[in-house]
Order: C-alpha cells, then sequence, then structure tokens
C-alpha cells in the first residue's frame, strides 16, 4: 500500500462565516488529506458554533486561545 501524508493549513478567518466556502474547496480538491489545520477560527466556547463544523473524515480539535 502506498500511503502517504498530506497536509493543509488555511487561515479562516472565521470558520462559521467561511465553512460552506471552505468546505467546498475541499470537495473541490477531491484529495483526502491527512490534516487540516486552521487558524483565525474564532471560535468561541458556544458549543453550536462547535457543532456547526463538521467534515466527514476528520476530527475537529480546537485549543482556544485568549
Amino acid at each position: 500500500t502506498n500511503k502517504s501524508f498530506s497536509a493543509l493549513h488555511q487561515n479562516i478567518k472565521s470558520i462559521v462565516a467561511n465553512f460552506e466556502f471552505f468546505h467546498q474547496l475541499l470537495a473541490d480538491m477531491n484529495y483526502s488529506l491527512s490534516i487540516i489545520g486552521l487558524s483565525e477560527t474564532k471560535i468561541r466556547q458556544r458549543k453550536d458554533q462547535i457543532l456547526y463544523i463538521d467534515i466527514t473524515g476528520y476530527q475537529f480539535v480546537t485549543t482556544n486561545t485568549l
């Protein structure tokens, strides 16, 4: 088997506001990434914002900054 590592980083400038655009970008790429990194997500501790983020095949992990 050919196992390769691939990563994508995006400065998203608010994941809630730009999620549909980003999700479409992933669909258009038609490529399975090992890791997706997002910065400047502007996620607050509200659970509705966190539940909104769902990308099939990936686990969402977040670290909040001050």
